[in-house]
């Protein structure tokens, strides 16, 4: 995973900061009861989601196959997807 190489995990953390702003931001536009989908890479999704959850991003203990993800509730807690 490219999170256990630490030169890439400084580019891929700032690449998730910046989704879980966009998340954040997306959210607070929304109308009551919309919804969005934003589309990303596995890396950038799992930093971003462990940005979200409040957890370090020193290793990844997951992958994104495609077409899966996690869903970000209004009140920004993070729920998984099966």
């Amino acid at each position: 995973m490219i999170l256990d190489t630490p030169h890439y995990r400084v580019m891929v953390k700032a690449q998730g900061e910046s989704l879980a702003e966009l998340v954040r931001e997306t959210l607070q536009k929304l109308p009551e009861n919309g919804s969005a989908l934003i589309i990303s890479h596995d890396g950038v999704m799992v930093a971003a989601e462990r940005i979200l959850r409040s957890l370090p991003l020193n290793k990844a203990e997951k992958t994104y196959k495609p077409l899966q993800g996690f869903e970000v509730s209004e009140n920004l807690q993070v729920i998984d997807l099966e």
